[in-house]
């Protein structure tokens, strides 16, 4: 028997003249949303396998953010944190 996946459900921020438009743009990229005229939800597994998923669900909030002023301020702050430098993980088989 396989073990059950982990899931996260995850509120979509974008402006709610927009949900329709985001909707359509992560269902292009491949992720399962929920949607309604006032809000837009999506189910995305945990971990490394989810990660493509959340990094579509960035892109499209930043897309349609109704503040592009203070998403830039925070992507500066993002590029300028340090780096860190982590071990490779060793599978052992």
């Amino acid at each position: 028997m396989l073990p059950p996946l982990d899931y996260e459900r995850r509120e979509i921020q974008v402006p709610t003249s927009c949900i329709a438009l985001a909707a359509q743009a992560l269902i292009q990229q491949g992720v399962s949303v929920y949607w309604r005229e006032d809000s837009l939800s999506a189910l995305i597994q945990l971990g490394a396998r989810g990660a493509s998923d959340r990094a579509a669900i960035l892109l499209v909030e930043m897309s349609l953010a109704s503040q592009p002023e203070e998403l830039k301020s925070w992507l500066e702050m993002c590029w300028r944190l340090p780096s860190h430098r982590r071990e490779l993980l060793q599978v052992r088989g």
